[in-house]
C-alpha cells in the first residue's frame, strides 16, 4: 500500500474502493450503489456482533499509521434511518484502533471523528456530553500513562470503543471535546474535519459546529463503519456494553471520501 501521507487521497466509491481494508462480520454487507458504497447490516441479532468497515490501518504500526496533522477530511455520506431510527453506532474520521493487537502494543485512544451511537447507549466522550447521538469529537490519549493503559486490555474484545476510553474521558485523564449534531443522518450531507496540531475544527454542510484546543498530535487511521454495538454506564462509573438488534435492514452510504494535507 502507497503511503497516502505523500499525496491527497480523493476516493469516490465504489471505483476506488480498493484502497480500503473491507471488514465484515456477522449480518453485514458492502453494497455498490450509483452514487457510492452502503455499509450495510441486514438481520443483525441481539447479542451478537456484526459490523460493516472500512479502514485504513491494516499493514502498518500504530507509530506508523498514515495520517497526521494538519490535513483535511471532507465525507459526503447519508444513512437509511433518521437519529431516532438507526440502531447501533455508526461514524466515519480517524483513530488508532487502541485496543487492537494487531496495531501493536495496547495504545491511549485518540479520535478525531463524527460518530453516532443509538438508545439505550450511554456514552458520553466529556462528564457533560449527551448520552448517545451524532456528534462530531475529539479524543486524545497521547499522555496517558502505559500503566493505565495495560487496563484496556480487557477490551480487545470490543471494536471501536473499549470501556478504557470511555472512563479516561469521563475522568477527565484524557482531553475530549464533543458537540451533538441535529443534521438528518437520511439526508446526504458534506462533512469536513480540518485536523491540525493545536486545534480540530469541524464543519457540516459549510456550517462550522466545533473547534476542539485539545486534538490527538499522534498518527492515526481513516475508519468508517456501521455496526450494533451498544454501552451504557453503570452508577459505578463503568461500562457495560451488548449488542442490539437490528429490525430493519439499515445502511451508511459512503459517497466520496477526500483526504488532503494542509500547509503548516
Amino acid at each position: 500500500m502507497a503511503r497516502p501521507s505523500v499525496s491527497p487521497i480523493d476516493m469516490r466509491f465504489p471505483t476506488r474502493i480498493t484502497y480500503f481494508t473491507r471488514i465484515l462480520v456477522g449480518a453485514s454487507e458492502m453494497e455498490p450503489t450509483p452514487t457510492g458504497l452502503r455499509l450495510v447490516l441486514d438481520g443483525a441479532q441481539a447479542g451478537i456482533l456484526s459490523d460493516s468497515e472500512l479502514n485504513d490501518l491494516r499493514g502498518y504500526n500504530r507509530r506508523d499509521l498514515p495520517w497526521r496533522p494538519p490535513l483535511r477530511m471532507e465525507v459526503e455520506a447519508c444513512a437509511s434511518h433518521g437519529l431516532d431510527k438507526l440502531v447501533g453506532t455508526a461514524g466515519f474520521g480517524f483513530w488508532n484502533d487502541p485496543f487492537n493487537p494487531a496495531q501493536g502494543l495496547t495504545a491511549a485512544p485518540n479520535a478525531v471523528w463524527f460518530f453516532f451511537a443509538s438508545p439505550p447507549a450511554r456514552m458520553p466522550f466529556v462528564p457533560s456530553g449527551s448520552p448517545n447521538g451524532w456528534k462530531a469529537a475529539t479524543l486524545n490519549g497521547g499522555n496517558v500513562p502505559e500503566a493505565l493503559v495495560a487496563l484496556g486490555l480487557q477490551a480487545l474484545r470490543v471494536p471501536i470503543l473499549g470501556s478504557l476510553l470511555y472512563r479516561l474521558a469521563r475522568n477527565r485523564s484524557i482531553p475530549a471535546a464533543e458537540v451533538t449534531l441535529t443534521t438528518a443522518l437520511e439526508a446526504p450531507h458534506l462533512y469536513r474535519i480540518e485536523w491540525r496540531v493545536d486545534r480540530a475544527d469541524f464543519w457540516v454542510d459549510d456550517v462550522h459546529v466545533l473547534r476542539s484546543p485539545t486534538p490527538p498530535r499522534v498518527p492515526l487511521g481513516f475508519v468508517a463503519w456501521l455496526d450494533n454495538n451498544c454501552a451504557s454506564e453503570t452508577p459505578s462509573g463503568d461500562l457495560t456494553w451488548d449488542r442490539l438488534a437490528t429490525p430493519e435492514r439499515e445502511w451508511l452510504e459512503m459517497r466520496r471520501v477526500t483526504i488532503t494535507p494542509l500547509r503548516s
